[in-house]
């Protein structure tokens, strides 16, 4: 049994005890909130702890004994800080799948993923590590999805397409095949990619 840590309290980390309680092999061992948010974790996920910040990870570690994590975070400037936190730390991060998701045989996925019911994830696809997925995402065919990329519900990508590390796709949006989605991006919820977006670029509109 997994013994697995949500780092996080907000919106994002409200969906994780419903998918790990689909798995029989994690133990959800709660949430550590830094910006006291835990005023979202309500309903299922008011059942488990809330750890301050400032024990983590040294007191949670002799309360829980070994633990795995999953960064979630929904701001992606504090989701870089943790993943690089859980680098120095050398913490293991749990990948957190619903079993509804279908992921092809030959997509690759990182570590310390959260992939939402519904999700869909097609032949030759590779998933970087600390990447989310929300509810009924689709990545067709040869796709490649850098690490912390964070994919509202709905998102729908079509083959080949590639999205840099550090970028956060709105929900809804869709984008044309081959399209390159550049580090550090945001894109607008319910907007269409039709064209390359540089690096550190807001973009949002149809198209």
């Amino acid at each position: 049994m997994r013994r697995v840590l949500v780092l996080g309290a907000g919106p994002q980390a409200r969906i994780v005890p419903d998918i790990a309680g689909s798995l029989g092999d994690v133990k959800l061992a709660g949430f550590v909130d830094w910006a006291d948010e835990k005023r979202f974790l309500v309903g299922d996920a008011a059942e488990f702890p809330v750890f301050n910040g400032s024990q983590f990870p040294e007191e949670i570690g002799n309360m829980l004994g070994p633990f795995e994590v999953v960064v979630a975070f929904g701001r992606m400037d504090k989701r870089r800080e943790y993943i690089q936190r859980v680098r120095e730390l050398s913490l293991t991060a749990a990948n957190i799948i619903h079993p509804s998701a279908i992921i092809s045989r030959s997509a690759r996925i990182g570590e310390g993923c959260l992939i939402a019911p519904g999700v869909i994830v097609g032949p030759g696809v590779a998933i970087g590590d600390h990447t989310i997925l929300n509810s009924a995402v689709t990545i067709d065919h040869d796709a490649i999805i850098a690490e912390n990329v964070v994919m509202g519900a709905g998102v729908h990508l079509p083959g080949s397409v590639k999205v840099m590390r550090d970028t956060f796709i709105g929900v809804g949006s869709c984008g044309v095949p081959g399209v390159t989605i550049g580090r550090n991006c945001l894109i607008g919820a319910g907007s269409v990619v039709s064209k390359d977006i540089p690096d550190n670029v807001i973009a949002a509109g149809v198209p």
